[in-house]
C-alpha cells in the first residue's frame, strides 16, 4: 500500500506466492488479488490485512474485475477455459463460466461495461474476445482479434472496447488495437500502435485511451476519430497503466447536471440522468431532493437533506443519511444489482416494482451493516431478489408484500409489525423482532 501524498510504502501484505494483477471494489473497501496458488486474496483496506483467501478457483487465476455495484468479482484464468465468478458478500464462488474455446491457455485480461451486463475476456493463446452475459452467465460472442489479446478496457459510456493486441501466432510482436463496438460485438476498426501492446487504460471522461507497450512506449489514442495523437517514449517493458481518478469536486454546476465526485454542499434539488454518475461522499450533502432517472447515484459518507427517488439507473448508498424518505421503484430487468449499507433514513424506504435485485443490510456487518429507517420499510411487487439483513425500523412497519423473486428477511428489528403477505420465495430468518407479527401472514415460517 502505497500513501500518494507522499508517495512512500505505509504497509507491505503479505499473500499466496506469485501475486498477479489486483482490483478494488467501488467503495474501497477491499481489493482482490490473484496469485499462482490457485488462490484469490481478499485485502480489508482498513486494516492492511488478508481477510479471505477464496481456494481454489479454477486454473491458474490472473485477470480480474469488479462489477460497477461491487456485488460480483470475475476472474480469468491462465490455464483453464474458463471465468470464475465471485460473490463478494460471502468471498466465495458462485459460479464458473465455460468459454467453450479449443486453448485453455492465455486468458488474460477482463472488463465489465459501466452498466454491469457485459464481461469481456481476452483469449489470448486463441486470437480471440470472448463476451459474457453478467445476468445469464453464458457466452453471447466470440469476437477474433489481428494477434493474441491482452489488455482490455470499456468506455465510460459502454460503447466501445479497446483490446491490446500483443503476439502474433509466432511470437512476433502485434503492433494493433482493436476497436469493439459494444452494440453489435464487432472489431470496427484496428489502430497502429508501438510494438507488443499489453495493457490499455481510458481516462474518466472517456477523452484518451493510454496503451502501454513493452516495447517501452505509451500511445496515446483519440477514441472520438481512433487516431494517435501522441506517443511517448517511456522504459523499456512497460505492461501494467493506470489513470488517476475522477478529480474530486467540491459541487456540481447545476442540479440538472450531476457527473463527478463532490464533497460540498449543493444547495437545492439534484437530477441524475442517463450517462451521468453523480457521487456524494463525506463531507458532501445536498440540502434539497435528489431524483433519479437513469445513470449512477451515490452517496458514501454524504447526506441528503430531502427525499430521493430513483426510477432507473444504479444505486450505492453507504453510511449515507437521507433526512426524507426513500423511493426505488420500477427498475428493470438486467441493470446491475444495488446495496444500502449502513444507511439512515428517517421518513421511511420503498422498493417497489422492481426487477432488478438490492441488498438492503447484510448478513456480514463488516462488509455492509443494517439501516436505520426512521418510518416505515416496505418491499413489494418486486420480480427480482431482495435481500433485508440486519435493519432497525425505529418507529414503523415493516412490509413484505407480493415479490416474487428470492426474498431474504433476516435479523431484522421492527418497532412496530412486521407484516409478509403473498411471497412466492420467502426466507425468514430467526432472529427477527417485532411489536406484533401479523397473524396468518408467511413471518410466522
Amino acid at each position: 500500500m502505497i500513501n500518494t501524498a507522499k508517495n512512500t510504502v505505509v504497509a507491505t501484505i503479505p499473500i499466496d506466492s506469485g501475486s498477479g494483477y489486483l482490483a478494488v471494489t467501488p467503495d474501497n473497501s477491499k481489493v482482490y488479488v490473484t496469485t499462482n496458488a490457485g488462490s484469490v486474496d481478499v485485502i480489508a483496506t482498513a486494516t492492511n490485512t488478508v481477510i479471505a483467501t477464496i481456494f481454489p478457483v479454477p486454473g491458474t487465476p490472473d485477470g480480474v474485475a469488479v462489477s460497477p455495484d461491487g456485488s460480483k468479482v470475475y476472474i480469468t484464468s491462465n490455464a483453464a477455459n474458463s471465468v470464475s465468478v465471485i460473490d463478494t458478500a460471502t468471498n466465495t464462488v458462485t459460479a464458473t463460466v465455460p468459454l467453450g474455446l479449443s486453448n485453455t491457455g492465455g486468458f488474460r485480461d477482463v472488463a465489465v461495461t459501466p452498466d454491469g451486463t457485459k464481461i469481456y475476456v481476452t483469449a489470448g493463446y486463441n486470437d480471440f474476445v470472448v463476451v459474457i452475459d453478467a445476468v445469464a452467465l453464458t457466452v453471447i460472442a466470440t469476437i477474433p482479434v489481428p494477434n493474441g489479446p491482452n489488455g482490455v478496457a470499456v468506455t465510460p459510456d459502454g460503447s466501445k472496447v479497446y483490446v491490446a493486441d500483443y503476439l502474433d501466432c509466432c511470437y512476433i510482436g502485434g503492433t494493433t488495437v482493436s476497436v469493439i463496438d459494444t452494440a453489435s460485438n464487432t472489431v470496427v476498426t484496428t489502430i497502429t500502435v508501438a510494438t507488443r501492446p499489453w495493457g490499455v487504460a481510458i481516462t474518466p471522461d472517456g477523452s484518451k485511451v493510454v496503451v502501454s507497450s513493452d516495447s517501452g512506449f505509451l500511445t496515446i489514442i483519440n477514441p472520438a476519430t481512433n487516431t494517435v495523437t501522441a506517443e511517448i517514449a517511456s522504459n523499456t517493458g512497460d505492461f501494467g497503466v493506470a489513470i488517476a481518478p475522477q478529480p474530486l469536486q467540491t459541487k456540481p454546476p447545476s442540479g440538472t447536471a450531476c457527473n463527478g465526485v463532490y464533497d460540498g454542499t449543493f444547495t437545492g434539488n439534484i437530477t441524475v440522468s442517463a450517462g451521468q454518475s453523480c457521487n456524494f461522499v463525506s463531507p458532501g450533502q445536498i440540502t434539497g431532493n435528489v431524483t433519479e432517472n437513469g445513470g449512477n447515484f451515490t452517496l458514501n459518507g454524504a447526506s441528503v437533506g430531502g427525499s430521493v427517488t430513483i426510477t432507473g439507473g444504479t444505486f450505492t448508498f453507504t453510511a449515507a443519511t437521507i433526512f426524507g424518505s426513500l423511493s426505488i421503484q420500477n427498475i428493470p430487468v438486467g441493470n446491475a444489482s444495488n446495496q444500502i449499507c449502513g444507511t439512515t433514513v428517517d421518513k421511511g424506504l420503498t422498493f417497489s416494482s422492481n426487477g432488478t435485485a438490492v441488498q438492503i443490510g447484510s448478513n456480514s456487518p463488516m462488509i455492509c451493516p443494517g439501516n436505520t429507517i426512521g418510518g416505515n420499510l416496505t418491499a413489494d411487487t418486486n420480480t427480482a431478489s431482495v435481500q433485508l439483513f440486519a435493519n432497525n425500523v425505529t418507529s414503523g412497519n415493516m412490509s413484505v408484500l407480493t415479490n416474487t423473486g428470492p426474498l431474504d428477511v433476516v435479523n431484522n428489528t421492527v418497532g412496530k409489525n412486521l407484516n409478509c403477505t403473498g411471497n412466492t420465495d420467502l426466507i425468514m430468518g430467526g432472529m427477527n423482532k417485532a411489536s406484533k407479527v401479523i397473524k396468518g401472514s408467511q413471518c410466522t415460517n
